[in-house]
């Protein structure tokens, strides 16, 4: 691992760190808002640690090792719910973020004690930056159009037209991956079928079972 990639995983967990810090100490809710966005730089470490994984393990460690890192993420997820709910029945709500930072700030010191710095050598790649970055405005297309069904009609032309406009960016970016040589998100292992059920098994667990919780915190 080049010491580049040990300095972007301190620069990403100092964000949230920061992050936390600014909510903790807040009374603003612009300024917790922030806070809570930077603290989203944290969910990036994952996808770079299943990259680590796959720059320092063999072949036969490798599903293993990735399958414990999401399922760690899955677990601290829904812990966070429960301790988070705790610690607003019993202290002020500003301790959820100060009880955040102190985690990331465990999780910065591990990442810069433990993680190697050995360089690899590999194949440059061209990022293609318009592939990498469609997603984002077909995924906000899509959630607007969910969102304005509070106000309009399921089938209203303004439901209709803002779904039609990301379901077309969506099929724009993945042609465009498709046929990219080094694509930025490789769709083509959906064509792995223990990758293509996981990743279904996934989202429906994403979109299901996970969402019970939130409904019932409205209660």
């Amino acid at each position: 691992l080049a010491p580049a990639r040990v300095a972007l995983y301190a620069v990403l967990l100092f964000l949230a760190l920061l992050g936390s810090l600014i909510s903790a100490f807040s009374e603003s809710f612009v300024l917790v808002l922030l806070g809570r966005a930077m603290q989203g730089f944290s969910v990036t470490v994952l996808s770079l640690g299943i990259g680590l994984l796959r720059e320092n393990l063999d072949s036969n460690r490798l599903p293993m090792s990735i399958g414990f890192m999401t399922t760690a993420q899955g677990i601290g997820g829904a812990s966070g719910l429960i301790f988070g709910g705790m610690i607003v029945d019993h202290f002020n709500w500003h301790w959820l973020f100060a009880a955040s930072a102190a985690l990331v700030a465990v999780a910065l010191l591990l990442c810069w004690v433990w993680l190697p710095r050995r360089k690899v050598l590999r194949t440059a790649i061209r990022i293609d930056w318009i592939e990498a970055l469609l997603p984002m405005p077909a995924i906000g297309a899509v959630m607007y159009a969910i969102g304005q069904t509070k106000s309009h009609p399921i089938l209203s032309p303004q439901v209709l037209g803002t779904l039609a406009l990301g379901l077309a960016i969506f099929a724009f970016w993945g042609r465009r991956a498709l046929r990219a040589k080094d694509p930025f998100i490789n769709l083509r292992l959906f064509t792995n079928r223990v990758f293509a059920i996981s990743n279904a098994a996934t989202l429906l667990l994403a979109a299901g079972t996970m969402q019970v919780v939130y409904i019932l915190s409205a209660y």
